[in-house]
């Protein structure tokens, strides 16, 4: 029983608007494939999930030869901290440094956060980032617990951040699948899940 589909037709980048959004050591390295040509409509929802929030089903997620692969994030391996939380403004923690700064499309990115205590997490969809104040505000209910300074958390499904082998990013408007492989991706099953049930 499968319930994911194979993907086969990978081609370089091309399109110059999303090669200028890719960070300089991936543009090279970066694959493509269009999920509407091969009949998949489809691509899952992102949704809130997390501690005290009923269960809900992954959006479509990728494998590269048996593993999971990552949604394309900020920072790669780490957690960053919410440096400051505003007195006066709900739903919204401030970050350190510029790293947001060079995401263009917030539409859809989404923040992953153990917000007050490590064993409450969740994630919450971006509602807007100030890079002035590096203010980010989320949709409400804004958090687990709410949020705290000193909490962890990393920034995911940022195009952006497409910056490591084994990341990937669904670009849901146009349905093109976008992926830096971990390996040679020659003779290599790629899957990707399509069922929510």
């Amino acid at each position: 029983l499968l319930g994911g589909k194979k993907i086969t037709e990978f081609t370089p980048v091309t399109d110059t608007a999303v090669l200028a959004r890719l960070p300089q050591n991936s543009k090279s390295q970066i694959l493509q494939a269009d999920l509407k040509q091969m009949a998949v409509n489809d691509f899952g929802t992102l949704r809130r999930r997390g501690f005290g929030i009923p269960p809900q089903p992954s959006a479509m997620e990728l494998y590269f030869n048996g593993k999971p692969m990552t949604l394309a994030r900020w920072p790669n391996d780490e957690w960053a901290r919410i440096s400051s939380v505003p007195e006066n403004e709900q739903g919204a923690f401030r970050y350190d440094g510029n790293r947001p700064a060079q995401w263009q499309i917030v539409e859809d990115i989404w923040v992953h956060g153990y917000w007050r205590w490590d064993w409450a997490d969740s994630r919450e969809r971006v509602q807007s980032i100030d890079t002035t104040t590096r203010t980010i505000k989320t949709h409400p209910p804004h958090g687990v617990y709410g949020y705290k300074a000193g909490a962890r958390f990393y920034a995911e499904n940022v195009l952006e951040e497409l910056d490591a082998p084994g990341e990937y990013y669904i670009d849901r408007q146009s349905g093109i699948l976008y992926f830096w492989p971990p390996d040679a991706i020659e003779d290599k099953e790629v899957l990707i899940s399509i069922l929510e049930k």
